[in-house]
């Protein structure tokens, strides 16, 4: 039986492929043709254009992207690049951006949750009249700024329904506060709070890190600056809100975990350099009872934070100079990645493996990346 005319180009495809082969069909579709290359070179063991390992052609473009050349940056691009830099490429080069959906939330996710607590602190550490707050004031705070914060997040996103949704979203919220306060009230070290969200630069004068051969502009704001009972910033803090136990562990004695961390020692530089830091990190695993865990540095442990992340700079801006933006499955801090990426479904199904085949290319740009890992 004689078949009629295809009713698509794709159909035209599909027939000729069945009865020419795919060279015959690549010679008079270009996309075909890019297609078949693509599938080609994802099966090099080396890195190649679709994984973020750029040709010299692309130098000139990549120019305008290197931390030197951008009007600000921020300690959370810094660290998306450490983790992983072609999700940086498809982020900040490429400008891919996540799809959003308009309409109701169902209940605070992860980062709705972590950036809801941190506008909650913000406000206690302005509300509070003493610190530590007292116990019956910190319980008063915590319901008062859950409430707020809660409020700003539906009127930014949406609002959160059902109603038991959005009441559990409350409790959580206020739990994660409470546990923060309880904490701040046994430490006895006589600090105290003195500025909250604290900005590091602004878009009109960014903050200057000094990276030897090239400085950075850096812009973002400080969860905490604490000072000592003589007026004087001691302590810069950055909290962390997480569900999966284990950050301090991950961390361990290192500095900035290879590049994804470094917040500590931009906010240091920016509160004034001579100060402690840490990372106060909120395990909200279990709604009903979250803890708290912090990573702290002495003033001499910190500046060794600000010498690691200079040279993290420096191998970021010649891994973009070269047009080096390989893929990581596999970090420091979070063993997982790829499952909570949103990027994941440009590297396609299967990725991982792929990828892991490839992490020891012998590039030498890729390779001096590759060492950045190693930073304490």
């Amino acid at each position: 039986m004689a078949e009629g005319p295809p009713v698509s180009e794709a159909e035209a495809h599909d027939r000729a492929l069945t009865k020419w082969g795919a060279p015959t069909v690549a010679e008079v579709s270009p996309p075909f043709a890019r297609a078949l290359a693509r599938q080609e070179l994802l099966r090099s063991p080396r890195w190649t254009a679709f994984e973020g390992r750029l040709g010299p052609e692309a130098r000139e473009a990549l120019a305008s992207h290197r931390p030197s050349a951008l009007a600000s940056l921020s300690a959370s691009r810094v660290a998306m690049f450490a983790a992983c830099p072609y999700r940086y490429f498809l982020r900040n080069v490429q400008r891919l951006r996540e799809w959003e959906e308009p309409g109701r939330e169902a209940e605070l996710d992860p980062r709705s949750l972590g950036n809801a607590f941190h506008d909650a602190a913000r406000r206690v550490v302005a509300a509070a009249a003493t610190w530590p707050p007292t116990s019956d004031e910190a319980e008063r705070l915590a319901a008062v700024c859950a409430g707020e914060a809660l409020v700003r997040h539906e009127a930014e996103h949406a609002p959160i329904v059902p109603g038991l949704i959005r009441e559990i979203s409350l409790r959580r919220l206020e739990a994660l506060l409470s546990a923060w306060l309880r904490h701040e009230s046994a430490r006895g070290d006589g600090l105290r709070p003195l500025a909250a969200e604290s900005p590091v630069g602004s878009r009109e004068a960014p903050f200057v890190v000094d990276a030897g051969d090239f400085s950075v502009r850096f812009t973002g704001s400080i969860d905490r600056v604490d000072e000592d009972p003589d007026g004087r910033p001691a302590r810069v803090i950055d909290y962390k809100v997480k569900l999966a136990p284990g950050f301090r562990k991950a961390f361990g004695e290192g500095r900035i975990a290879g590049g994804e961390a470094v917040q500590l020692p931009i906010y240091s530089l920016a509160a004034g350099g001579e100060v402690a830091s840490e990372y106060l990190v909120l395990q909200a695993g279990n709604a009903a009872t979250p803890t708290v865990e912090t990573i702290g540095f002495s003033p001499d442990e910190t500046r060794e934070a600000v010498g690691s992340l200079r040279t993290f700079l420096a191998g970021m801006e010649a891994a973009i100079r070269s047009g080096a933006f390989p893929p990581r499955v596999e970090t420091r801090l979070r063993k997982d990645p790829c499952a909570f990426c949103e990027c994941a479904d440009v590297c396609g199904p299967g990725h991982e493996d792929r990828f892991r085949a490839k992490d020891d290319d012998a590039d030498p740009h890729v390779r001096a990346l590759r060492a950045l890992r190693d930073l304490p």
